[in-house]
């Protein structure tokens, strides 16, 4: 078959970092495909993947329950970023979010880089903020905080 000798001839010329980064392009593409097409046909089922269904297939999403002490901040500088999401620019030592990663194990600790996708309604009325100024008022309230 002329194509796939095409396709051997090219991926003999590649060295292996070529090879495993069209591998692992490769496979992003199958895996989100088969998550857009599972999604898709689903839904026309009635039983379609939620949000935070797809948001974890794409990247882990993990819950952070913070537990304010009294007079103790946040520590960790954020920016806001399109999409209503929040992106962690540095861990501040000595407040909330230092103390969670020294607990925390380590694929749950917060890293400069990692996203905030939603944070919980201190009230409770709302279940999960998702919106940058929802996120950013519940972050500088006064209690405990769940991102």
């Amino acid at each position: 078959v002329p194509g796939i000798v095409n396709l051997r001839v090219k991926l003999s010329k590649m060295d292996t970092e070529e090879k495993v980064m069209v591998a692992g392009a490769t496979l992003c593409g199958l895996l989100l495909g088969l998550s857009l097409c599972r999604r898709c046909c689903c839904a026309r089922r009635g039983g379609g993947l939620s949000e935070d269904d797809v948001l974890s297939t794409l990247a882990p999403v993990f819950e952070v329950p913070l537990r304010r002490q009294p007079g103790e901040k946040l520590g960790m500088g954020i920016n806001s970023s399109p999409h209503d999401v929040f992106v962690v620019t540095n861990i501040v030592p000595g407040h909330m979010v230092e103390r969670w990663n020294l607990q925390a194990q380590p694929e749950n600790r917060i890293h400069e880089g990692d996203r905030i996708v939603a944070v919980a309604d201190p009230d409770g009325a709302q279940g999960r903020l998702r919106t940058s100024k929802a996120m950013s008022e519940a972050m500088k309230s006064g209690g405990d905080l769940s991102l």
